[in-house]
């Protein structure tokens, strides 16, 4: 506990129906519920007065053909009401009002995991993968989207979209790519960046562009990368794996090792065993509470704001 704010942990000791510790994605649905991706499951955390936990994981296994896959990303949906969720070996599954949509979708390449996903303002839903590249589902079929990287098939890590419609898409070697009016243009170590390794995208407040990388986080001023937090003004690992900016305004920076929080320009760092059960973060979400939940690779932590 520290001035304004208790950090709690869930993980499957102390909430069972967690039904595994390494957390992937996290997504927000209308109702500022939130959707969890594990391991070996999706979770859904109804945080009102009484923490509850829904857990999809049997139906889940049975929809995408065998038990041999794991969970690694998910999206909601909010027109709809749809749950998205990535798993291993190409596949895709739908989940609307706690069960499975039929059928599942697989993806041409049965091989590369399903590691990232966004629907943009125009309804449609970018898929990122391990090493297939970027397609596009328009909500009849699955397109491949080519970017020019130097392997044939990119490792797409995250997407986002900004209030100006530029898609925005970071890859793990290949740097950070903006479509907008059909044309992909990329940004790399050619525009100032130390190296083209992008571990997160995020659009915040003011349409800025952040990007967490290996050096520190970035954010676009004047379509160039600028380096804005590394070790050299707070933080204790440069590695960057989430962004997320709370209500408040406050930023959010989660690395490989530790969590840290920007406000006033002030960094705060918040690492295990003190405050966290596992250093690695893998995503940040508010919930409805304005609570925030940290994924890690050993459960979920919220910060409970006083």
């Amino acid at each position: 506990r520290y001035s304004n704010g208790e950090f709690k942990n869930f993980d499957t000791t102390t909430v069972p129906k967690i039904p595994h510790d390494i957390i992937f994605d996290i997504a927000r649905d209308r109702n500022r519920d939130l959707w969890v991706a594990t391991v070996k499951g999706i979770i859904k955390i109804e945080a009102g007065k009484r923490f509850r936990v829904v857990q999809l994981g049997d139906r889940l296994k049975r929809e995408l053909a065998g038990s041999d896959f794991n969970i690694l990303s998910c999206y909601y949906d909010t027109g709809t009401g749809i749950l998205w969720g990535g798993a291993s070996r190409g596949r895709l599954f739908r989940v609307k009002d706690g069960k499975p949509v039929r059928p599942g979708i697989i993806l041409g390449d049965s091989k590369a995991h399903v590691s990232c996903l966004y629907k943009d303002a125009q309804g449609n839903l970018w898929i990122g993968t391990d090493g297939g590249g970027l397609l596009r589902w328009n909500g009849e079929d699955l397109l491949k989207v080519p970017l020019k990287t130097r392997m044939k098939d990119a490792y797409i890590t995250s997407i986002s979209e900004d209030r100006e419609g530029s898609l925005w898409v970071g890859t793990l070697d290949d740097g950070l790519f903006q479509l907008r009016d059909c044309k992909f243009t990329a940004i790399t170590k050619k525009d100032g960046l130390k190296n083209d390794y992008i571990g997160c995208v995020y659009t915040g407040p003011g349409n800025t562009v952040w990007m967490g990388t290996k050096e520190g986080l970035y954010r676009l001023k004047n379509d160039r990368p600028e380096l804005v937090y590394s070790k050299k003004n707070g933080l204790r690992d440069e590695n960057i794996q989430a962004v997320y900016i709370d209500r408040s305004g406050a930023l959010w920076i989660g690395a490989a090792e530790g969590l840290h929080r920007v406000e006033n320009g002030n960094v705060r760092v918040f690492n295990s065993p003190k405050h966290l059960s596992n250093n690695s973060i893998s995503a940040i979400v508010e919930d409805k509470n304005g609570h925030l939940w940290i994924g890690t690779a050993k459960g979920l932590k919220r910060f409970e704001k006083n």
